[in-house]
């Protein structure tokens, strides 16, 4: 599990486009504590560390993942955003995130507000029921709080990014028509998937 504070923004060094998987090398940061096949989220998608050096770390992205995320749009040097798994006993300053990406969402509109962005992301009908006004999001793996909801044929959703966040994660980096990954807050998940149960029976 993670808690969408991200921790460090690294680039790309090497993409490895193999048959229907990826590999996907990072720069690591100075003095990073790393563990062999320890999970670390990059971009809020939960990854296996496969291996690693003093200013390298690799990981394999499956066929799965890689429908279901932007990964095959990446470009060397592009900036990822990274946070190694949540320690029992440790403080959660976001909220808590799998790392299993749920959708993505693509950027329809960008205001800036001062120091702060106001993003619109847009998503299917079919996962409005897996979000609340001021609730919690994870987009590209940042534990982001959901300011409006407008919903007519699909679901657009607006989030105020604050200064801090944009400095310190590559969400400064988006553009309209961008796609992010989405995962939606897991608590919600797991009640609506009990709330259907019930209702089935």
């Amino acid at each position: 599990m993670f808690t969408g504070i991200i921790t460090h923004t690294v680039p790309i060094i090497e993409l490895l486009h193999l048959d229907n998987s990826l590999k996907l090398t990072l720069q690591r940061p100075d003095s990073y504590p790393l563990e062999m096949g320890e999970s670390i989220a990059c971009n809020g998608v939960c990854l296996t560390l496969t291996s690693y050096s003093e200013t390298q770390m690799s990981f394999d992205v499956g066929p799965k993942t890689l429908e279901v995320t932007s990964f095959n749009a990446l470009q060397k040097n592009d900036l990822i955003n990274i946070e190694r798994s949540l320690s029992y006993g440790s403080k959660v300053g976001g909220h808590l995130i799998s790392g299993h990406v749920d959708i993505l969402g693509k950027v329809t509109q960008i205001d800036v507000l001062a120091e702060y962005w106001i993003l619109t992301i847009n998503f299917s009908k079919d996962y409005e029921k897996l979000i609340i006004h001021k609730g919690s999001i994870a987009i590209k793996g940042v534990s982001l709080t959901i300011a409006e909801i407008l919903v007519t044929d699909s679901v657009s959703i607006e989030i105020m990014v604050i200064p801090h966040t944009l400095e310190h994660t590559n969400l400064k980096l988006l553009k309209v028509d961008d796609k992010v990954e989405i995962e939606f807050d897991h608590q919600i998940k797991i009640l609506d998937k009990l709330v259907r149960s019930y209702l089935k029976n």
